[in-house]
């Protein structure tokens, strides 16, 4: 009997050992994170849907600029387009903005930041479940958020980093994510996977939900490279666009 209960009271021990473990970790966020949040050259702080929407028209507007740059110098070659990381991001918030126009992401919005390191890309924000309004999201995506908190209850009514790392390739017209691509949550990290698991989803299903159009403004993207701290877009685009931007410019 002793060692019965010294055993248990061992295993209980490691128990609440490792559920204070995933609480921190799970909870943690990130240092680059405050709440005046300002922007940054890796980091932009955007306070509501409109700000999104402004910062896309911002980010297309610079890449058909470098599009109509670069059809220009090489005309007979792909277009190739080079992103710093300032570019990255606003391009991701571009992205993000086009799931906002779909109804597929909803304000509070708050700062976003992408890095590009070792050959991944990370992308990512702070966000409270708890300040999403339901009434405006489907059936599935509040059961996917009541699945989430159930699952990681300290998620519930508290401030949590929510990113993804990974390498973007560009498959069947769209930007898809490698398979080594992780889903994070402070300081966790789930393989796609594994969170497909935890969410009880098919992992085809939140992969679709991860993808985005390989479409950037003008430039269709055929090809991601990713150099140092540098994205590289290689693609076409069409040339009835570039003459009509061209003789809006004259015109004006």
């Amino acid at each position: 009997m002793k060692k019965l209960v010294f055993a248990l009271s061992v295993f209980l021990g490691i128990g609440i050992a490792v559920g204070y473990y995933y609480w921190r970790q799970a909870t943690q966020i990130p240092k680059w994170y405050t709440a005046q949040s300002e922007n940054t050259a890796t980091t932009l702080a955007v306070k509501n849907s409109s700000e999104l929407i402004a910062a896309k028209a911002r980010a297309i507007e610079k890449i058909n600029s470098r599009v109509e740059e670069s059809s220009r110098i090489s005309p007979s070659q792909p277009v190739e387009v080079q992103l710093d990381p300032q570019d990255v991001n606003e391009l991701v918030t571009a992205k993000i903005a086009e799931k906002v126009n779909n109804g597929k992401v909803l304000p509070p919005v708050s700062s976003i930041r992408t890095t590009i390191e070792d050959g991944r890309i990370e992308s990512g924000t702070v966000v409270n479940l708890s300040g999403l309004p339901k009434n405006q999201l489907d059936e599935k995506q509040n059961a996917a958020i009541e699945k989430l908190v159930n699952t990681f209850p300290p998620l519930k009514d508290r401030d949590v980093y929510v990113g993804i790392s990974g390498k973007p390739l560009v498959e069947n017209g769209q930007l898809e994510w490698d398979d080594n691509t992780k889903i994070k949550l402070g300081n966790l990290s789930l393989s796609i996977n594994e969170l497909a698991q935890r969410l009880d989803v098919s992992p085809e299903t939140l992969k679709q939900e991860l993808n985005l159009s390989s479409q950037i403004g003008k430039l269709r993207v055929s090809e991601l490279e990713l150099k140092g701290d540098r994205v590289l877009l290689k693609g076409s685009v069409n040339p009835n666009e570039l003459q009509n931007s061209q003789g809006q410019t004259d015109t004006q």
